[in-house]
């Protein structure tokens, strides 16, 4: 099967933005990757993209980025037909392979069986992102 690569999700920001971000958090096949940016009034917010159904997650240090992993920076994408997710033994077919890769950090590949993007209004304050991030 050839490798195809579709964007399932744009960053709203450069994650040449971030302060401090991104974060990640795991637990029991749940990966919450936050990051944090600045909002019109001046302040640090953060947002959170939660990855469910979690099998492999795989972190590639900037130096050391293919073209392919650049490729994928500031968005989420989904590739099929990867040569990553054979490799994993994991005996469900459902698995999507996403990558995202940010600036001067490096590049996220998880194989999960979906990914929840930030809400639509305005950003969380960070005591809240924790909670959500909790499952609170």
């Amino acid at each position: 099967m050839a490798r195809t690569r579709k964007v399932v999700w744009k960053m709203p920001v450069s994650s040449e933005q971030f302060r401090d971000g991104p974060v990640v958090s795991h637990r029991r096949g749940r990966v919450t990757m936050s990051y944090d940016f600045q909002a019109p009034d001046g302040e640090y917010a953060w947002e959170s993209l939660i990855f469910l159904g979690v099998a492999a997650l795989e972190f590639t240090p900037n130096g050391a980025l293919t073209k392919d992993q650049v490729a994928s920076r500031d968005e989420l994408v989904e590739l099929d037909g990867s040569a990553w997710r054979p490799g994993v033994r994991v005996i469900d077919t459902e698995l999507r392979h996403f990558r995202i890769a940010f600036k001067a950090l490096g590049c996220y590949d998880l194989l999960a069986l979906d990914f929840v993007p930030p809400p639509a209004g305005p950003p969380l304050p960070r005591p809240l992102l924790a909670q959500r991030a909790e499952g609170a």
